[in-house]
């Protein structure tokens, strides 16, 4: 199987000479050995993934510090979002008290 990260590098004799020589290093091995070997190869690029995404979660959960411009950023969307409801809400209950005081409590 060719290594996918090595593709689109153009031709080098580097490279080049790693598959000659795994290719040689194949036709020469039993078929036992080859699955032997390819399994190792992919337990421990399955090893590496796994390192890797632990260190990348692990970047992930360090705390956020959040700066001064953050943390009024954060402020203001609250108040944008929780003045209009304040707003109705009172409104509200002003039309109801003028509604009640108006039509239904003057009877008492």
């Amino acid at each position: 199987m060719k290594n996918l990260l090595k593709l689109g590098q153009g031709p080098r004799p580097d490279l080049m000479f790693e598959e000659e020589e795994k290719a040689k290093k194949s036709d020469t091995q039993p078929d036992g050995q080859k699955k032997k070997i390819e399994f190792e190869k992919g337990l421990r690029t399955v090893r590496k993934e796994a390192k890797k995404k632990a260190r990348e979660d692990k970047k992930k959960q360090e705390p956020i510090e959040m700066g001064r411009k953050d943390k009024l950023a954060v402020i203001l969307a609250f108040c944008e979002l929780l003045l209009p409801l304040a707003i109705g809400v009172m409104a509200i209950f002003a039309f109801l008290i003028w509604f009640l005081g108006k039509f239904w409590l003057h009877v008492w």
